[in-house]
């Protein structure tokens, strides 16, 4: 993405809120300053989903009066709609999200980032429990490998 976005020129941003927290200042002042000590392994969790996943897709309901289905849907492809799918448990379906690690490891891992310095990862190794077409799954691993750093 930052290649297709550099070659269209195209501007991207993605909200960190908690970047501008003093907690994340301090942490990346104090592994950038040697007062934690060489780092060769993090660990980062998250509560998440607190809405539902791992869903098949449900059926049809009525909309509400309140809701613009059309406009809710975008330009993804046209579905019944169901109270599934909002107010916010949009994310777990993958037409409208990114389920748990998508909405979450982009603000858990930005502190781990940031503080070391880390660019693209040079390996990747992922699991989850059942993997569904439509909707992500109720949990998911992700390993990083990242070169050694200077």
């Amino acid at each position: 993405l930052t290649r297709l976005a550099a070659k269209y020129k195209v501007a991207t941003q993605m909200g960190n809120q908690g970047s501008s927290a003093e907690g994340v200042n301090l942490t990346k002042e104090w592994i950038q300053n040697g007062e934690i000590g060489d780092i060769r392994k993090v660990e980062a969790f998250t509560d998440r989903p607190i809405w539902p996943q791992g869903l098949n897709v449900p059926k049809g309901e009525w909309v509400p009066d309140t809701l613009n289905w059309d406009l809710f849907i975008g330009p993804t492809k046209m579905r019944p709609y169901n109270s599934l799918y909002t107010p916010w448990n949009w994310r777990g379906w993958w037409d409208f999200g990114t389920g748990a690690l998508g909405d979450m490891a982009c603000h858990i891992l930005h502190p781990v980032f940031k503080s070391l310095r880390l660019q693209y990862p040079i390996k990747a190794q992922g699991s989850s429990t059942l993997l569904l077409t439509d909707c992500a799954p109720n949990a998911q691993m992700v390993k990083l490998t990242y070169p050694e750093r200077v």
